[in-house]
Order: structure tokens, then sequence, then C-alpha cells
């Protein structure tokens, strides 16, 4: 303002100075200098006042990219999802461990489990290979988990990280109820993988192990869904079996045969191959498996199943992990180059089952941020909200019907701790499936910075605000400046609850969370708190840097909704 004032007094200075110096041609030389003087002065300071407001304009042009998104018309669905979509996964390896009885004789960790369903719930993994059930075996009570405590736990769970195999261990009869009534007792369906390394001299998979507990499954009247092995396109390169995607089905055709044998109806789901390595349009002819234990052909590997597939699967499922666990860094977990690597992988296999088993679903039956284990202090901390609440807001767009968390418990992955306490995306899991439902909407962003992603459903039914027509908005800000949404598009007169999730404490590393400000803890090992939102009145929010959340908009009125 001062500048202003100084220069429009300038102006009015020269002015007269420029009158006189141009009609008085008898001036005297010392004042003509002075005018010259008062010229260039005023010249000076209106240069440097435009240079100055360019610079404010420029540097509000800036904040108002940080602080401004307009949220499009919610426009239409894009599709519906399993009600299944989040679902959890859990190592046989822990029963081999001790581990395992423990976690489901906990209240506590029961409490947890329950309030993710419903879900499925699969036991599997690598482990699944090596996994032997003799129901004539006595439990070896000196593995039971009710001798070791929490830091035993740690020990045995970072010693199993550090591990490059596995080796053979057997489930009891006990072990194997055990499984099955914990399934029952958290309202979940169970997703069970079979050992695919049992073969008979001629090479064909031996199925007399399984049928045991395919026997007792239906002797009990359970409903279990079936995978067979796990990464069959990396079996050469972690255990020098030389294993094709043709003998995959024909393995699968095997065990169609098995299960119509004692089941009305075969429900498996496979192939369980690795994430696609590389874009479509890269050349990998010839391609070999890499050092990271993923093997570069697993797209050829699935082509190969599926051309060769003469039997019906319950979906198509796969695999998926961002980075290795060893090497990952803060950084690179909130990193949009990270993130979008699913916007090509996915495709990829819809595109395979569009082509071969054109309407079956496509499960993501193991996901986690990273593999090996995950990764020391990031993993289980809340910067892993991110690549998780990215992927699944991708997966349910992009056309993955449900997605199975590695791990509910065990590794650097988990959701619950070792001692049973919940970790950071374990409430976000929470809130998810709280607050998210079925149908995904389509949502439109103007003006945004790359940073902000967000996603839209309808809102869950039986959500405690529920309302016919809602809708939840739900997304994150990895920038450094806050994002302002402003919605457009929906009813004008309603309001917004927001559940923003904040670290507390030790910033992005932090094992703490909180919900709108307040520490999100366990009052008791028997119910979970309740997720309470802030009320917002107006038309926007706010996302404060490095965070993520979820926003119901009330009343929005919008039809598909309804």
């Amino acid at each position: 303002m001062i500048i202003v004032i100084q220069i429009i007094s300038s102006c009015l200075r020269v002015s007269v100075y420029k009158v006189s110096f141009l009609r008085d041609e008898a001036i005297n030389p010392l004042e003509r200098h002075r005018d010259i003087m008062k010229l260039y002065e005023f010249l000076f300071k209106f240069f440097f006042f435009i240079l100055v407001l360019g610079y404010q304009s420029n540097a509000k042009d800036a904040a108002l990219v940080g602080r401004s998104s307009a949220v499009g018309e919610i426009s239409g669905m894009i599709r519906d999802v399993s009600p299944y979509f989040l679902s959890v996964a859990l190592s046989p390896y822990l029963i081999h461990d001790g581990l395992f009885h423990g976690f489901v004789s906990s209240q506590r960790a029961r409490t947890l489990t329950r309030g993710l369903a419903p879900a499925l719930l699969r036991m599997g993994g690598s482990a699944a290979n090596f996994l032997t059930f003799d129901p004539d075996a006595v439990v070896d009570e000196a593995r039971i988990d009710d001798y070791w405590n929490f830091d035993d736990r740690e020990l045995i769970l970072n010693e199993e990280y550090e591990k490059a195999a596995f080796e053979n261990f057997t489930i009891t009869q006990a072990d194997w109820r055990n499984i099955t009534e914990f399934v029952e007792a958290v309202n979940m369906i169970l997703l069970f993988d079979l050992n695919q390394f049992f073969r008979v001299p001629n090479g064909d998979w031996d199925p007399s192990n399984a049928k045991m507990l395919l026997d007792d499954a239906n002797d009990r009247d359970l409903s279990i869904i079936w995978q067979l092995g796990n990464e069959p396109n990396s079996y050469n390169y972690n255990y020098g079996y030389n294993f094709t995607g043709e003998r995959d089905a024909r393995d699968f055709g095997q065990l169609n045969d098995v299960l119509r044998n004692v089941f009305s109806e075969a429900l498996m789901v496979g192939p369980d191959i690795t994430r696609p390595k590389f874009k479509p349009q890269q050349d990998t002819q010839g391609a070999v498996e890499d050092e990271e234990g993923y093997c570069r052909d697993s797209v050829q590997f699935l082509e190969e199943f599926l051309s060769e597939l003469t039997v019906n699967i319950t979906a198509l499922s796969w695999h998926h992990y961002y980075l290795d666990g060893h090497t990952s860094t803060v950084d690179d977990f909130i990193s949009l180059e990270t993130m979008d690597v699913l916007t090509w992988q996915i495709p990829i296999v819809t595109n395979l089952r569009d082509q071969y088993i054109s309407g079956t679903p496509v499960w993501l039956t193991e996901t986690s941020s990273a593999f090996g284990g995950g990764a020391e202090g990031l993993s289980n901390r809340y910067v892993a909200g991110f690549l998780w609440l990215d992927k699944l807001g991708l997966a349910a767009s992009l056309g993955v019907d449900m997605v199975a968390r590695q791990t509910l418990f065990g590794k650097r992955y988990a959701l619950i701790d070792y001692d049973y306490t919940p970790l950071p995306d374990y409430w976000l899991s929470l809130a998810y499936k709280r607050l998210v439902g079925e149908r995904v909407l389509n949502i439109t962003l103007s003006n945004n910075p790359s940073s902000l992603r967000l996603y839209s459903h309808c809102q869950q039914f039986g959500s405690a605000s529920f309302e016919p027509g809602n809708v939840v908005v739900y997304g994150m800000n990895v920038g450094n400046i806050t994002s302002s949404v402003v919605l457009a598009g929906v009813h004008s007169n309603h309001t917004i609850e927001q559940y923003l999730l904040e670290p507390m404490g030790q910033g992005l590393v932090s094992r703490d969370v909180m919900l709108n400000g307040e520490m999100l803890e366990l009052a008791n090992d028997e119910e979970l708190p309740e997720l309470m939102p802030l009320l917002l009145p107006q038309q926007e929010f706010e996302i404060p840097p490095t965070t993520f959340g979820f926003w119901v908009i009330k009343q929005a009125h919008v039809a598909d909704c309804i």
C-alpha cells in the first residue's frame, strides 16, 4: 500500500514537471536535470511495483493450486463390488510358530477381527505348500502361544521375516478346528489354500491329503472356498521347480473333480500369480526371473493357465505388492509413481479375464505395501495407509471384486500387533468397512493438484448416519500444502461428516492414529469404539498435508445411491 501511494504521488509530481519541461524552453538546466531524475525515479518505482504484483499473483496462484480443488459432479455408478471387498489374510505358518492358538483364543483379537466382517479370511501363502494335515497327530503343547509372551512373539515373527524358505509342518485336527471355528465366530468365510507340492510319480497333483480336509468340512457342513498353491509362476525361482501354466490348469481340473465328489458345487479360485511387472508396451520376450523373487513372465503364465483351463473357477486370483520390504523408504510410501502402477497392472489382469473367462470376478487374494514381510517401521505405521487406501480406491474403480490384506496378524505389514493392539491400517480398514458402500461412483476433479487423490462410493448401508442418497468421498493429500475441496454437483442443502485420520506423534511413522484430533484406542476387549464424525456445515472440506480420511455427504440425493 505504501508503494502504491508513493507511485501515485510521483505520477502527479512528474506530470507537473513534464508540462513545465515541455512548455518552458528557458527552464533552468538544474531544474531540467531534477525533472529527468524524477522521471527515472517514477519509472523505477513503476516497474518495481509491477514485479511485486507479479510475484504476489504467482504466489497466490500457487497457493490456490494447493488449497482449491473443485469436485465435479458425482455422476453415475462405475460398478458394484462384493460385500466382502475388503478382506483379510493369515499365514498357516502361525500354527508352526505356535502363535495361532493364542491369537484365535484372544477375546481382543476376536473383537478386532469381527469388526472387519463381512469378509473372507484367507488362510494361505507360501507356507501352504509345506503344510500337511494329520488328523491323528497330537498338538505340540510347547508351541502353543499361551507359553509365549509379547517379546517372544515379536522375536519369532522377526526371525521368520529373515528366512528365505519354509520348512514342512503339520496341522492337527485341533488346529483345523481352531481355524474353522474362529472364522465362524468372527462372521467371515474361509478361503483355504491347499498344498500343491504333493505330487505322484508321474508329476500329477496328489489330492489325498486335501481330501481329508474336504471330507471334514463336508461332514461339518462348512462353506469353504479353496485355493491350490501359491504364486506358481515363481516356483522355479524359489524352489527350482519348473512349473507351467498348462500344468497348473491340469491341477485345477483335478481339484474340480475332487470338490464335485464331495460338495454340490466346486468353489475354487486361482491361480494366485504374482503382480504383472512391466507395462504392455515393454518388450518382455525372453524375460527371466529377477532378484525380487517374482517371475517376469507372470502375465504369460496367467494367459497359458487361462487358455488351458477346462473348468470354471469362482474367481481369478492374483497377488500384489508395491515395494521391496528390505529397501523401501518413507518417500516410496507416499509416491504417486508407486501408487500409479495399479492403473496399468489391474487392466492387464482384467483384460485377460475378459478374453478367456469373461464375467468371472477378479480377486486380489494377497496384497500389502511391501513384500518380504513388510518394511520395518513403515508397513505397520501411519504412512502405510496412503498405499492401502489408494489401492482400495483404484481396485474398486478398475474392476477388482475382493482385496485380501496381508496380513491380519503376523509380520511387519499386520493390521494387529504382536500384543493384539490395533495398528494404524486396522483403524483405516475399520473406517472403510463402516462408511464405504458397495456401489462405486464416478468423481471428477478439476483444478486439483496431482497430490490430491479422491474416490467416491454410496454410503455403507447400516452406517450410523445412513440415508438413501448419501455418498462418501475418501482419499488423501500426499502434498505439503493443505487442499481445500469444494463440492459441486450435489444437493446444496447438506452437511458433511468428516472422518479425518492423522498421525499422533512421530509424524508419518507413528503407531498411533487420531480421528478428528482424538486418539483411537480400545476401551476394553469386548467392543470397538464408535467413530465420531466432525460435522462441517459448509460445502467444502480441507485435507491437511500428508493425511487421509473419509467425508460423508449427507442429503446428497445421488440417484444411484437411492
